[in-house]
């Protein structure tokens, strides 16, 4: 879709804006919604008004309209790798950031999430910084499978959050990690985190963390790969 008919699309979406950040030591501009605390409230609304049993692993997600530290830790944890021409798949992508991350430095990112009005800012935000060879796919955990596909390298930020969203979470690992393939996870030591990390060990995962010292805080990457 051309920029001009998915900039309109989103606007009747709801406000947005650009937003300056820096990912792999470049300045860039990301679409993001003007104001995330109101989509915060109306997605409560809705829950609360549901009488289809709805409850926050089906309703959308409105975190991903916010921009986590979790996500600079990833960035700043890649820079040590070489990622050119290497297939990146990126889960609960949100605004894009860690994916974009991995795209400057030369990998081919396949951008995924459960929600389409995050897809729908990150394409404009692909085409404003003309980051090429990339996907943009909706894919829900335990549902969704990009069919004929696996990736030597599966990322994401604070997806970890909800327990009852993990068994779909490694069902989606396992069905996409490609075989000698690692996943990083960026955490910001979130205590249900750690609970995550016994609970994917005791299924057959080898789970290691490794801390990243931002300005403001640490992060925890959570690199995993099968048993």
């Amino acid at each position: 879709m051309r920029f001009a008919a998915l900039a309109a699309r989103a606007k009747r979406r709801f406000p947005w804006h650009w937003q300056p950040v820096t990912v792999a030591g470049r300045s860039i501009e990301i679409a993001t919604p003007t104001d995330p605390n109101e989509l915060l409230i109306q997605a409560c609304q809705r829950q609360e008004s549901s009488t289809t049993g709805e409850d926050e692993t089906t309703l959308a997600d409105p975190f991903w309209a916010q921009v986590w530290r979790s996500t600079a830790g990833l960035d700043a944890f890649l820079a040590n790798r070489d990622l050119r021409g290497v297939d990146v798949l990126e889960l609960g992508c949100g605004t894009g950031v860690a994916g974009i991350a991995a795209a400057l430095r030369g990998a081919r990112v396949t951008f995924t999430d459960g929600a389409t009005d995050p897809l729908l800012l990150l394409s404009l935000t692909l085409q404003r910084n003309r980051i090429a060879r990339c996907g943009v796919r909706r894919l829900i955990f335990g549902n969704d499978v990009l069919p004929g596909k696996r990736f030597p390298l599966i990322i994401a930020s604070d997806i970890t959050y909800l327990q009852k969203c993990w068994p779909g979470l490694l069902q989606t690992l396992h069905s996409h990690l490609g075989v000698g393939g690692e996943v990083l996870l960026g955490d910001p030591y979130r205590s249900t985190s750690t609970e995550f990390i016994v609970w994917a060990s005791q299924r057959r995962w080898t789970v290691q963390e490794h801390r990243t010292e931002l300005s403001d805080t640490p992060i925890r990457v959570i690199r995993m790969t099968t048993a």
